[in-house]
């Protein structure tokens, strides 16, 4: 048994006036009296189990955006396909190949990455989590509301850290904001290796409760940081094909986030982010931001523990 929370947003922004001023003494009034007079939810766990994820994913990155901010000409928006497997929580391999379709300029952004990661250590412990019961989304005096209930109840997670490595190469435009010996347009190409550490955190609750029904959390959240090495590095003069004979830096580092749903359900959208800031030669820093949909399973052959096939 678990005493429910609501929590309300306000979802269009107001000005302080008399009409503004009732619509957030409403909201502030309508959350403090849910939260005072909260009901008692009764839920029962039918699932506990951070090792009974999938073990294999198909993301399709739908909307990919890379910003370098020393080569403006670098933004891109693209699309591309990141496949991932793992076996057993031990160790994985993962591929990532996107391409530009909207440019600054001529030159298309084409980045691919082959690699893998080894799980070292590993560890489950019991954490809060909170689990969303209903979303009601409703208007009141021409401003609209959001409420969400959420309950807060014990679950297991499991924290994984290991090393990750694996082969790079990027081709893009190049048009320096600032540089003591380049001057137009370029094709930048580089090619090399990454090497870092991960950390992995994931979670699979799935509860029945009196009220909500079927309620549940899960997720795959990996976070990297890894240093990069680009041993061929070339720029090449878009307008005579030559190319240029400049110094270009051979270390890069990044570090970033990846976020899947545990399992294929109708509790969990099957969205897939993906946010990356670091630091490249001529590029300077540069952010990384993928948002997508994703195809998954759990394969025997990759060795689940458990799998626990549920009706939808």
């Amino acid at each position: 048994m678990c005493r429910i929370a609501t929590v309300v947003v306000l979802l269009q922004f107001c000005f302080i006036n008399k009409s503004s001023m009732k619509t957030i003494i409403f909201a502030f009034s309508l959350v403090f009296s849910t939260l005072a007079f909260g009901q008692d939810v009764q839920y029962k766990i039918t699932k506990d189990d951070p090792m009974d994820v999938n073990n294999f994913y198909v993301n399709i990155d739908l909307l990919q955006t890379e910003f370098p901010l020393n080569n403006i000409a670098g933004t891109s928006f693209g699309i591309g396909i990141s496949p991932y497997a793992c076996y057993h929580n031990k160790f994985g391999a993962e591929a990532t190949f996107r391409r530009g379709w909207l440019n600054l300029f001529g030159v298309p952004r084409v980045n691919f990455e082959l690699g893998g990661f080894l799980n070292l250590t590993q560890k489950t412990i019991t954490r809060n989590q909170k689990v969303i019961l209903d979303v009601k989304e409703w208007e009141s005096g021409g401003k609209k509301y959001t409420e969400t209930k959420f309950i807060r109840v014990p679950a297991q997670n499991m924290r994984s850290l290991g090393v990750r490595a694996g082969f790079l190469t990027n081709k893009e435009m190049f048009a320096p904001n600032e540089h003591p010996t380049l001057d137009g347009n370029y094709e930048y190409r580089w090619t090399g290796i990454y090497a870092g550490i991960q950390l992995t955190s994931q979670m699979n609750l799935r509860m029945n409760t009196n009220d909500f029904g079927e309620a549940g959390a899960g997720f795959i959240r990996r976070y990297y940081a890894d240093v990069t090495i680009h041993p061929i590095a070339s720029l090449r003069d878009i307008e005579t094909g030559n190319k240029m004979s400049t110094s270009i830096g051979r270390i890069g580092f990044r570090c970033g986030l990846i976020a899947m749903p545990a399992e294929r359900r109708k509790m969990q959208a099957p969205i897939y982010i993906k946010t990356e800031l670091g630091f490249r030669p001529l590029d300077g820093a540069f952010m990384n931001v993928s948002f997508g949909i994703n195809f998954k399973r759990k394969l025997n052959k990759l060795g689940v523990n458990e799998v626990k096939r549920e009706t939808e």
